[in-house]
């Protein structure tokens, strides 16, 4: 009676293993999945690594740039911190001297 049971069982997921198959055979062939997976990559704009080093290559070797490297930029940015700095203690300097002369003045 179990090996009946059993049996029965065996041949009716085999059928619905079959069935299956053939519903993603049917749904889904090499080719689909290829012009899909072409069509994502075409979308997704991917470059190579050799078109990406070239890209960056062109960018340095641009004598009208746009663009600065990162040690330029590093320079630019403590060049104007220092003058942030240089301004900010002449302000304070400024004004405590102004409050010091109106103190004077009144007392």
């Amino acid at each position: 009676m179990k090996i009946r049971e059993i049996e029965l069982r065996l041949s009716e997921l085999e059928e619905q293993h079959d069935n299956i198959a053939e519903y993603l055979k049917n749904v889904l062939s090499e080719n689909d999945i290829k012009v899909l997976l072409s069509d994502y990559l075409e979308y997704k704009h991917y470059l190579s690594r050799e078109q990406i080093q070239s890209l960056i290559s062109k960018v340095h070797s641009e004598k009208d740039k746009d663009y600065v490297i990162k040690e330029e930029m590093e320079s630019s940015l403590r060049k104007y911190h220092i003058k942030t700095l240089k301004w900010g203690v002449t302000f304070v300097l400024s004004t405590a001297g102004l409050i010091i002369g109106i103190i004077r003045i009144f007392f």
